[in-house]
């Protein structure tokens, strides 16, 4: 009998990548849900320009997302996700928290450690959508987010093709070292009488 297979959901390449940022933390205090080795090779071969929180429209002059910085200068990497409000010239990424006094000693239920920071053009970030707005002068709403929800969503589709492929030829070789269709020899001999 085959061991049962790890479902695919939307979100399973971004658990992957907030898995990955929780391990490189290092932090102890922090657990996180274990990812398919399928969701983990295919998250890391996911470019930056293809992750839904890269720029929709990058200005002249931006802030590289590669060289996304917070204000305390620790890396705040590209987001698999998007808000359905972030404008086109801003982008979303992941930072990873420090421990303080509030995390000591306390239950950690998978949310903690991982912060969603929305990315001006400029390179400045934030962790909450008012202040953005506020720094933008602007408020940001559905429709001006909708280009970045279409673009996720042809993203997350390429995406979850490949990630399919990647658990199909996983689970494949673990059982039969084949994968695909039966030769047609196989396929006329049952069909024969």
């Amino acid at each position: 009998k085959r061991p049962a297979v790890a479902r695919l959901g939307r979100s399973t390449l971004r658990t992957a990548l907030l898995g990955s940022l929780k391990v490189q933390s290092g932090r102890s205090d922090v657990s996180c849900r274990e990812s398919t080795n399928a969701a983990k090779r295919t998250q890391q071969q996911v470019p930056i320009e293809e992750r839904a929180g890269y720029p929709v429209k990058r200005l002249r002059g931006s802030v590289d997302p590669k060289d996304w910085r917070s204000y305390t200068g620790d890396k705040v990497e590209v987001d698999l996700s998007r808000a359905k409000w972030l404008p086109d010239e801003w982008g979303q990424g992941l930072k990873v928290t420090h421990k303080n006094g509030r995390s000591e000693g306390k239950k950690d239920w998978g949310g903690r450690g991982i912060l969603t920071s929305y990315v001006s053009p400029d390179g400045k970030v934030f962790f909450h959508k008012h202040v953005a707005e506020h720094y933008a002068g602007k408020e940001f709403t559905f429709q001006g987010g909708l280009n970045g929800r279409i673009r996720m969503a042809k993203l997350q589709a390429a995406q979850a093709v490949q990630l399919a492929r990647a658990q199909i030829k996983e689970n494949c070789d673990a059982f039969s070292g084949k994968i695909g269709l039966d030769c047609d020899s196989r396929l006329f001999k049952l069909l024969t009488p």
